[in-house]
């Protein structure tokens, strides 16, 4: 038996326009066998919510970020009636028991027995507990994993900077003010690069990944996805839906379009002070991590079986 903590304890609501929302559930629940899992793998601000709009237009799979673990997985898991209150030796948590979580997926949100799942990399470990799970319960099952990539890093690290900055990742999220003075740009542009080596890092790792055959495709563009947006979704739902005619299904419109000046002015910091801005970036870590163990020398020292545990946590395997 092992637990997987979330990071978050709040359940976030989930507004109407989200995919999470259950208006996009199936119309009707069924217990059809899962026979395949569509997986997309991708990284923030890289186009993959606008992609997965489009799959569902066409399609009317709903592939969405099912292990996300700070929002999403809680409060669907929540709405799904499948969290449980479980003893452990912290005391008693809340446990979402993952077998359960998989048939209220399949039963509300799989098509024609496909699943799409849309996964960051940070949220790996979940995805491979589900897969591991799915095929435990169909061995035959078959697993199609893509891989969505900006080519352009500067411009992808930039907006996932700003995003993270002013907390606005959709149209419909209240924002904080974006940066405006030249210190908090310099401040904003060594956010970005880390987030840059972050970005790279994960890209060489799944190139690796793809040459040993665990990514069925490597899709990327240049600079935005709508530019090939109707294209590559075809190439996607044609592989397991091609009975299904391209439909009209309306979408939600999610997407937050940041400030090009900001972002022109990001970028252009990082291309010419990469160097130094990767070095203040690695200083800011030290200086944060050196925090953080002084802060929590003394709740180390403390008795383990003591110590509460407040957060949600997903039970991967069956006792």
């Amino acid at each position: 038996m092992r637990y997987l903590p979330l990071p978050g304890q709040s359940l976030t609501p989930i507004p109407s326009h989200d995919f999470a929302c259950a208006n996009f559930d199936n119309a009707q629940f069924h217990n059809e066998p899962l026979k395949m899992l569509y997986i997309l793998v991708s990284t923030p601000r890289c186009g993959s919510t606008a992609l997965c709009a489009e799959i569902y237009r066409q399609s009317g799979l709903v592939v969405h970020e099912y292990l996300q673990p700070a929002e999403y997985l809680p409060a669907l898991a929540s709405r799904m009636g499948v969290i449980e209150i479980a003893e452990l030796r912290q005391g008693s948590t809340q446990v979402i028991r993952l077998s359960k979580y998989l048939d209220e997926l399949i039963r509300r949100r799989a098509v024609n027995g496909v699943l799409g799942i849309c996964c960051h990399a940070s949220h790996l470990v979940y995805l491979n507990a589900l897969v591991q799970r799915a095929k435990q319960i169909n061995p035959s099952l078959k697993v199609q994993q893509d891989y969505l990539s900006r080519r352009n890093k500067f411009k992808q690290a930039a907006s996932y900077a700003i995003a993270i900055q002013t907390r606005s990742w959709s149209q419909t999220q209240p924002s904080e003010t974006a940066p405006s003075s030249r210190l908090m740009r310099w401040n904003l542009a060594i956010r970005a690069a880390g987030l840059y080596q972050r970005l790279e890092k994960h890209d060489r790792l799944v190139k690796t990944s793809y040459k040993h055959g665990e990514f069925t495709r490597l899709l990327t563009y240049e600079v935005h996805v709508e530019d090939r947006l109707v294209e590559i979704a075809k190439e996607i739902t044609s592989g397991f839906m091609p009975e299904l005619e391209e439909s009209i299904r309306p979408v939600p419109v999610s997407l937050h379009r940041q400030s090009t000046d900001l972002n022109v002015k990001i970028v252009a910091l990082l291309m010419q002070h990469k160097l130094l801005l990767t070095v203040l970036y690695r200083l800011r870590k030290v200086v944060v991590v050196t925090r953080r163990l002084v802060h929590s020398w003394v709740p180390l020292l403390q008795d383990q079986s003591t110590r509460p545990n407040k957060g949600i946590c997903l039970l991967d395997t069956e006792s």
